[in-house]
């Protein structure tokens, strides 16, 4: 992709931001393919400690409807805590 088009837009949010720098660095198709593939939604059931998910519906990162909240409900050792605000590490 040429860098001309990293300039078309001044303000993108972080999903755009990937489609067109780290997701295209990486090999990956777009920045939701990126995401998957690094999810560690694999790994949860599979957390046999103590752990505790906080969790903001308002992620712009982790996005409520990719969310696996069935899978971490689901290990008897985690403890879910959700709002309805507060980003993703302060975004």
């Amino acid at each position: 992709m040429p860098p001309e088009n990293i300039k078309k837009s001044e303000k993108w949010s972080i999903v755009e931001f990937d489609n067109f720098t780290r997701s295209f660095a990486f090999g990956y198709e777009n920045s939701q393919m990126m995401y998957k593939q690094n999810s560690c939604k694999d790994m949860i059931p599979h957390i046999d400690k103590p752990f505790l998910l906080m969790y903001s519906k308002d992620d712009p990162i982790a996005l409520n409807e990719d969310f696996p909240r069935d899978t971490v409900l689901s290990n008897p050792n985690c403890l879910l805590v959700e709002s309805e605000f507060g980003g993703h590490c302060d975004f």
